[in-house]
């Protein structure tokens, strides 16, 4: 919820976007527009991005993982929309899969099984 101060104080109720994963994919892109992937760690403030699988040319390299380069606000945004997906079981069946093998968390934090990969829709 959000302070309204243009009408006597009154609070708004910010309601999710219909489809989550296509909100984080927006919100990743406009920092990392070549991602293809998110890594995510549900342990992490309820659901953070750790790192972002970007696209590369040759198909068969093994897609390295970089940190993160977010806004504040838009950091705070995905952690909002990742910890929903985390905590509702028909989204986190859909959009959360394993990490690829050999994958070392950026922060030197074991990898559990809160720590997901999180495919990003493809672009329209």
């Amino acid at each position: 919820m959000h302070r309204n101060t243009g009408i006597g104080g009154s609070w708004l109720l910010e309601l999710p976007p219909v489809d989550r994963a296509a909100r984080v994919a927006e919100l990743i892109r406009g920092h990392h527009p070549a991602a293809t992937a998110v890594i995510v760690d549900g342990r992490a403030g309820g659901g953070r991005v750790v790192g972002v699988i970007e696209e590369q040319a040759d198909s068969d390299a093994p897609a390295p993982v970089v940190r993160p380069r977010l806004s504040n606000a838009c950091d705070d945004a995905l952690t909002r929309l990742v910890a929903q997906v985390f905590l509702l079981p028909p989204l986190a069946d859909r959009h959360l899969m394993p990490v690829p093998s050999g994958f070392a968390h950026p922060r030197g934090s074991s990898v559990s099984d809160q720590v997901r990969l999180l495919p990003l829709p493809p672009t329209a």
